[in-house]
């Protein structure tokens, strides 16, 4: 991964300054943790390689947080992008895969919800700061190889709310999620909610 980032980013496609840190530790959380542990500023964007992001996603989800310093964790509203058909089951399911509405109910743009997916999630880096120093061990690892384990994202949410900050989603905030067809067979489902489980 790191090699193909180093390669996209020699080619000047950014001005931004970046860094690349290393994991040894497989899975999804840890990786986010080196994120958190690395990061150098106030706001923390947690996108995932198959998350497209809109042009202004960065800069609204800024502006939100400044306008409301309780929101520990913001999130967003993913859009499927199908390589290949979509399956005749997919809107039953979208929420497993990131995708779709995170607060059903229509009250507004911005909305206190108990959690979010993180897919496209931005965080004060200052709170999961706090969470570490005060010894705070996810129980889930997340993706790792094989395994679907999910939920890392879920129990985030609930670790900063005890903190006494607040979970909010917001519909000015949109990504496109890509589902590649290998992940999108009927058989994948069981395992997801395995994972869950």
């Amino acid at each position: 991964t790191s090699a193909v980032a180093k390669e996209i980013l020699a080619k000047g496609m950014t001005a931004e300054k970046y860094n690349i840190a290393f994991e040894t530790e497989p899975g999804l959380i840890y990786a986010r943790k080196k994120g958190v542990a690395t990061a150098q500023y106030e706001y923390l964007l947690f996108c995932d390689d198959d998350n497209w992001l809109a042009e202004n996603y960065l800069q609204t989800a800024i502006e939100i947080m400044d306008k409301n310093p309780r929101i520990a964790i913001l999130g967003g509203k993913g859009t499927a992008v199908f390589e290949g058909a979509k399956p005749f089951w997919f809107d039953q399911f979208e929420q497993n895969f990131a995708v779709g509405d995170q607060a059903p109910e229509k009250r507004g743009d911005l909305i206190s919800v108990e959690t979010v997916y993180g897919a496209g999630f931005v965080a004060r880096a200052n709170i999961l700061c706090t969470l570490d120093e005060l010894g705070f061990v996810n129980l889930l690892s997340g993706r790792k190889g094989g395994k679907l384990i999910s939920g890392e994202d879920i129990e985030l949410c609930h670790a900063v709310t005890f903190l006494g900050y607040e979970v909010w989603y917001s519909r000015q905030l949109h990504f496109q999620h890509l589902l590649h067809a290998p992940r999108l067979p009927w058989t994948s489902v069981p395992p997801l909610y395995v994972g869950f489980g």
